[in-house]
Parts: C-alpha cells; sequence; structure tokens
C-alpha cells in the first residue's frame, strides 16, 4: 500500500511541475525562446558595422555575460533623434558613431543577438 501511495506522490509532483510556465526574461541563456520579451532594455555603445537595415554596436555595458556587441535592426518604425530630440534619419547612422538605442519587444536569439529598436539616439558629432 505504501508502495502505491508513493508512485501517486510522484506521479502527482511530475505532473504538477509540467504546468510550470517558463519565464522569459530580456537577457538570453541556454533555455530561452527564438525571440524573447524586452522590460524596455536600453543599451548603449559605438556602431562598428552597418548592414542594410542593421547597425553592429559594440557595447559600452554589457547586458549580460559575454555580450560585447548585438545587432541593432532600424526600420520605418524606429525613431531616431539625437540627444536633444533633434529629428534624424537612418542615412545619418555612421560607423563610429555613438548612440543610445531603446529596444522593441523582440530579440531573434543569434550571435550576436538581433533586436529591434522603438527608440535610437545618435550623439551629433562636433
Amino acid at each position: 500500500m505504501k508502495a502505491i501511495w508513493f508512485l501517486a506522490l510522484v506521479f502527482l509532483l511530475g505532473a504538477c511541475q509540467g504546468d510550470a510556465t517558463p519565464q522569459i526574461s530580456a537577457s538570453p541563456d541556454e533555455n530561452s525562446e527564438d525571440t524573447q520579451y524586452q522590460a524596455e532594455t536600453e543599451i548603449s555603445g559605438t556602431i562598428t558595422e552597418i548592414e542594410g537595415d542593421k547597425v553592429l554596436v559594440e557595447l559600452s555595458q554589457q547586458i549580460s555575460a559575454n555580450e560585447t556587441v548585438m545587432w541593432i535592426r532600424v526600420n520605418d518604425k524606429t525613431v531616431i533623434t539625437d540627444f536633444q530630440e533633434t529629428p534624424l534619419t537612418g542615412d545619418q547612422l555612421t560607423v563610429q558613431g555613438e548612440i543610445k538605442a531603446i529596444l522593441g519587444d523582440t530579440c531573434a536569439e543569434s550571435i550576436p543577438r538581433i533586436c529591434s529598436a522603438n527608440k535610437l539616439y545618435l550623439r551629433a558629432n562636433n
């Protein structure tokens, strides 16, 4: 009889663990999904490469362990301004330009990650 109760307990505990909803965080890990929710994450850094609608940014501060660069996708929904909120265009983004970006709600899991930007601030060259 004790063996039956033990098996029932193990079964119930196993079933409870299967119902747990996985948490998706803004920082990547080994168990992350292809896309993940961003909690209005801000990044800053220097543009090192421009490829189509993406800019490769060398991050001034790591978001997670070993993440020193990130692709930022700039599209027609991305608001681009300087730090004084003067509107700019994507054509004004240049290699070695300093930026701050407010990330969108998804990032594609790749190395380096590719994240969309809701807002992008470009430091004006003096």
